[in-house]
């Protein structure tokens, strides 16, 4: 999916489309720079197929959902569908409902030619037990 081995995803956490175009503008040409992450908050107000359609990335677009690896089983290949005909090169997975819908996704994506990237734990305060969150503290290992 990259050029390279090592190197940077840009987080497009930005508020609209012209902030985004601002983004890979100012972005695109810097050493190291290998692709870019697109959240569901642009994806839920502009689509994705719009998104990819409108904004010349000109490098590999991952998708994080954050409910991604967490639905039901049923569900993983029409959303890795949906993201491969979106333009969509990677998907990012946290999955916390269990084996059976983490090994659904991971397939789901391989089988659309996607690349998975499956997250372990969150950097946001109070996930873990030990921080007050609902996971145990050994549930990402």
């Amino acid at each position: 999916m990259f050029e390279r081995e090592h190197g940077i995803i840009i987080a497009c956490d930005v508020e609209d489309i012209e902030k985004l175009r601002e983004l890979i503008e100012k972005t695109y040409g810097i050493e190291g720079i290998v692709g870019y992450k697109i959240g569901a908050n642009l994806a839920l107000q502009y689509g994705l197929k719009s998104i990819m359609g409108e904004i010349d990335f000109q490098l590999p677009v991952i998708y994080d959902h954050q409910k991604a690896g967490t639905d039901i089983p049923y569900i993983a290949e029409k959303f890795a569908k949906s993201c491969r005909i979106s333009g969509i090169k990677g998907i990012i997975i946290f999955p916390q409902a269990g084996p059976v819908s983490e090994k659904a996704f991971i397939d789901a994506i391989f089988s659309n030619e996607l690349v998975p990237m499956v997250g372990g734990e969150m950097t946001h305060p109070s996930y873990l037990a030990e921080d007050g969150g609902f996971l145990k503290d050994d549930a990402p290992s």
